[in-house]
């Protein structure tokens, strides 16, 4: 586990490494559950690499021990990484590890919980009196946002407290839901999400949509949207909620494929990771008597990936979608229609290569191997 100092006066954030990983997934995942800009990823990638190369399941030397219990630090005992300091441990040309297909879900899981709690305080003044929270509705809210501070990558929420988030993201106006809808998402890795969310034969999806927040491509509406689609992007981190994501996964590509023509940067990066985490729904969970269906929905998710790909909306989701789109290649030959073309394909490649974001190593280096899946 690794300490990673961001921002001066705040605290370092944790960087969790297993030996056996791919150090660039390791480090794309902390760039994403923490938000933080893709100009780091190089950097912490090859942290990772210089300081657990020497490390071996069971040894007593480099990062942790036999007992977990740290080792040498590089650092110093007062010092912690940060990006782009000075000194910092580098690596010349660092052998690039394989990224597809990609077999981790992701989430977006960061969040400033003190700020979310004042803006639902600023806002409630402006609902009706129907729509106010009661005494104990704001009791369940503190709770929750106390509970979510104190665990927020395994929070356990209670259902009441649930229950008054699902009343201001249903009976609020657009503009006031969106706090609401930001403890949802954070709600969506609990194990109990999926079941706390369903309402007779409804799920969380059916709740999305009752409050409207996929109904309108409106730019004042976007915003919720681009927080739906992290709560929907968030419950694959749970065995439930992959059951839930699994069975109405053809409802939730149809709800969001309008949306894939936005120029907001926050919701095309939300839909990038909903397409990964799909794509490895589809790649390594779909059973071999479903074989069509799988087939049927990756190709409807690489279709709305690769709009994106081509779009080029900024370098993160240019970059996650190619993840996912080539996560999806690797079901095979099989999986690709006359509209999924080897020509048409290449001439998607070459346009990225050829933009804004090509001659990033990571993309140069995804594109690489999606070129070797479109070749075998």
């Amino acid at each position: 586990m690794f300490d990673v100092d961001i921002e001066d006066g705040k605290p370092a954030l944790k960087l969790p490494y297993n030996t056996s990983q791919n150090p660039y997934e390791a480090a794309q995942k902390f760039i994403a559950d923490n938000e933080l800009p893709v100009t780091y990823i190089e950097q912490v990638a090859n942290f990772v690499i210089q300081n657990s190369k020497a490390t071996t399941i069971g040894s007593s030397s480099g990062t942790s021990g036999v007992s977990g219990v740290p080792g040498s630090d590089p650092w110093g005992t007062e010092n912690r990484y940060r990006p782009g300091e000075v000194g910092a441990p580098t690596i010349q040309n660092p052998t690039r590890a394989k990224v597809l297909p990609q077999t981790q879900y992701l989430s977006i899981s960061s969040a400033n919980l003190p700020a979310i709690r004042r803006k639902i305080n600023e806002l409630e003044v402006n609902e009706g009196t129907a729509e106010r929270l009661s005494d104990e509705d704001k009791k369940n809210l503190d709770h929750l946002v106390k509970q979510l501070q104190s665990s927020p990558s395994s929070p356990r929420a209670q259902s009441n407290q649930i229950e008054v988030v699902l009343k201001m993201i249903l009976t609020w106006s657009p503009a006031s839901k969106l706090p609401a809808l930001d403890l949802l998402r954070l709600c969506a890795i609990d194990p109990g999400f999926a079941a706390m969310t369903s309402a007779g034969e409804g799920t969380i999806v059916d709740t999305l949509v009752s409050a409207n927040c996929f109904s309108t491509t409106d730019e004042d509406r976007l915003n919720d949207a681009m927080m739906a689609v992290r709560v929907l992007a968030n419950q694959f981190n749970t065995e439930e909620g992959l059951l839930i994501a699994d069975g109405t996964g053809e409802q939730v590509i149809e709800l969001v494929k309008p949306f894939v023509q936005s120029n907001n940067k926050n919701l095309t990066f939300a839909l990038a990771t909903l397409f990964i985490n799909f794509a490895v729904l589809t790649t390594t969970s779909a059973p071999v008597q479903e074989s069509v269906l799988r087939d049927q929905r990756g190709e409807n998710v690489a279709h709305l990936a690769i709009q994106l790909i081509d779009r080029q909306v900024d370098s993160e989701t240019t970059y996650r979608n190619l993840v996912a789109f080539g996560t999806l290649l690797c079901l095979g030959k099989e999986f690709r229609s006359e509209e999924l073309s080897k020509e048409k394909l290449n001439q998607v490649i070459s346009k990225v290569l050829d933009g804004p974001f090509g001659k990033e190593s990571r993309v140069k280096g995804i594109i690489g191997e999606i070129k070797d899946e479109l070749n075998q």
